[in-house]
C-alpha cells in the first residue's frame, strides 16, 4: 500500500494466498492499508526485478478475503511512435497492424489502394498512450497491393500491404 509492503508471500503456481496488513492501532502499523485503499501488487524475480502487476484488484478492508482471478504485468509506455510490419503479409482476408504511441494522441491509420484513393479508415480519433492493434479484414476488396499509412501528431508512416485472394 504505498510505498509500503504490507504482506509477502512466495509463488506457489495458480493458487498463492498473500496477507495484507492494515493498519491498526499503533504507529508501527504506519502507512499499512487504510480501509477502503486499493493494494499495488508486484512480482519479485530471482534476479532483483521487480515488476508490476494489474488485474481487478478490490479495494483493501479490514479481516477481508478477496480472490483475485488474474493478475498481468503492466506493460510500460513506448518510447517512442511506431507501426509494426503487418501480420500477416501477404494476408487473406485479414492482416493485424500493430502500432504504439507514447502520450495520448490523435490517431489516423488508413488504408489505400494503388491510386493512392482511401479505401477505408481504420482509426480516426484520440487514443491513450500504449500498444495497441487492430484488424483490417479485407474480405469485400479485390486482390492487390495496398497501403496503410499511420499519422500521430507528427509522425507518419506508411507501409505496403499485398492481398491475395
Amino acid at each position: 500500500c504505498g510505498d509500503k509492503v504490507v504482506g509477502t508471500r512466495q509463488y506457489v503456481g495458480e493458487y498463492t494466498d498473500i496477507p495484507a496488513m492494515g493498519a491498526g492501532f499503533s504507529d508501527a502499523t504506519d502507512g499499512y492499508c487504510q480501509e477502503g485503499e486499493v493494494p499495488r501488487f508486484t512480482l519479485l524475480k530471482p534476479d532483483g526485478v521487480e515488476i508490476d502487476l494489474e488485474g481487478d484488484i478490490p479495494a483493501f478492508s479490514s479481516n477481508g478475503v478477496h480472490v483475485l482471478t488474474s493478475l498481468s504485468e503492466i506493460m510500460p509506455l513506448p518510447n517512442e511512435f511506431s507501426l509494426d510490419s503487418a501480420y500477416p503479409n501477404p494476408f487473406n482476408p485479414t492482416t493485424t497492424l500493430s502500432f504504439a504511441i507514447p502520450v495520448d494522441s490523435e490517431v489516423s491509420l488508413s488504408v489505400y489502394n494503388l491510386q493512392g484513393r482511401e479505401v477505408t479508415s481504420l482509426i480516426d480519433g484520440n487514443m491513450d498512450a500504449g500498444y495497441h492493434s487492430v484488424v483490417w479484414d479485407a474480405n469485400s476488396y479485390a486482390s492487390g497491393v495496398y497501403f496503410v499509412k499511420m499519422m500521430a501528431g507528427s509522425y507518419v508512416n506508411t507501409q505496403k500491404l499485398m492481398l491475395v485472394k
